[in-house]
């Protein structure tokens, strides 16, 4: 399946791959209660952006996704999109996580036209 981005289209299930990937590092790297604020399980994960390059400012649209702490994304252009990832998520969670990234950016890309 894949999602138009403006004039882009993003690949849901290569998305998907990502946020499946960063879930599986942080559970490969991490403890649980490293991850954890206050000791709640359910806030053991991490934060993932998607950002699209797209419209006429780039001819060579394109898209990546950026892990952690947002304050250490150093390319600040496109749309974006946001989303918590949990420790260890799983496929199908990933595949919920990466259409919300991209619902995002599209509401990004919708609200400046």
């Amino acid at each position: 399946m894949k999602t138009l981005v403006s004039n882009l289209r993003v690949p849901v299930s290569a998305l998907a791959d990502s946020v499946y990937q960063y879930g599986q590092y942080l559970k490969a790297n991490f403890s649980r209660a490293d991850l954890t604020e206050d000791g709640d399980d359910e806030t053991a994960g991490g934060d993932m952006r998607l950002q699209v390059l797209a419209g006429p400012d780039y001819p060579l649209v394109s898209w990546r996704t950026w892990e952690g702490d947002n304050q250490f994304d150093t390319d600040h252009r496109g749309f974006w999109g946001s989303a918590f990832v949990p420790y260890g998520c799983t496929r199908k969670e990933s595949q919920t996580i990466a259409r919300q990234l991209v619902e995002e950016a599209q509401e990004a890309v919708a609200m400046s036209e």
